[in-house]
């Protein structure tokens, strides 16, 4: 048994796991990291961690994958569009050189329903990135900053990634459009 003084009195109990219904939301990022693919190994993606900044959603998550380092030609190309389409949304104009420079810029996100699935529950998915409709307001601290660099990302100064190929594979390959090859390490 253990002595306690709690008083659930006041707390919002509403289920933070629910799907939002399908719109467009304000977000930023606030996490991003380099994972390895539990289906394919030796291909990796780039998790990003998209935050809603306003509304009655405020504060959900919807996580967003871009497998750019795939041996799928085809899966990374669709990746690297997308990416720009990020960097187009947050007005991110330079070479991305760590993924904490997507963090903290507002954007809205066309976000989707997706329902229950082979035993995962029903989530979200962001099919669409625009720029942040300008007037909006937009909450404190969601203007742009410079975040440390997050578990897993490439180190400062490091060149981004090239379609198709891990970090540790990029050197001895072509660069794909968007994309400058590291120097070899």
């Amino acid at each position: 048994m253990a002595q306690m003084n709690y008083n659930p009195a006041g707390v919002d109990t509403t289920d933070t796991f629910a799907a939002m219904p399908n719109g467009d939301y304000p977000y930023q990022f606030v996490e991003s990291e380099i994972k390895e693919s539990k289906a394919t190994p030796g291909n990796q993606y780039l998790q990003l961690v998209a935050q809603v900044i306003d509304g009655p959603y405020k504060g959900k998550k919807v996580w967003v994958r871009l497998n750019l380092w795939n041996a799928s030609a085809q899966t990374a190309e669709i990746a690297n569009k997308e990416m720009a389409r990020i960097c187009e949304a947050i007005g991110q104009i330079n070479p991305v050189q760590d993924s904490a420079e997507l963090h903290n810029r507002p954007f809205i996100g066309r976000t989707i329903y997706v329902p229950p699935n082979n035993g995962y529950d029903e989530g979200n998915d962001i099919k669409g990135f625009k720029p942040f409709v300008a007037g909006t307001a937009v909450p404190a601290g969601a203007a742009p900053a410079q975040a440390a660099a997050p578990a897993g990302a490439p180190p400062a100064g490091a060149t981004p990634p090239q379609q198709g190929q891990p970090p540790a594979q990029q050197a001895a390959t072509t660069a794909a459009p968007g994309w400058t090859a590291p120097a070899p390490q």
